[in-house]
């Protein structure tokens, strides 16, 4: 649990709401988001995004583009 929502010790290392692929890609949709996906890592600069615990992600990591009105 504290990989998911942080461990609290300040400001910053805390998360209110934990996510599953299906209901973040459905919130996502349901903002007008497209092109919903998963990637292995964001590749800016090393974090823990790609860290796994036994074999699983701890992130998920999800691409999505906004589809603006034309």
């Amino acid at each position: 649990m504290r990989m998911i929502f942080g461990g609290h010790i300040d400001k910053y290392d805390y998360h209110l709401v934990g996510l599953n692929e299906e209901f973040l890609t459905g919130y996502l949709h349901a903002a007008g988001f497209v092109g919903i996906r998963r990637v292995a890592n964001f590749g800016f600069f090393d974090d823990t995004s790609s860290m796994e615990l036994k074999t699983i992600p701890i992130s998920l990591n999800m691409i999505a583009v906004k589809d603006l009105p034309t």
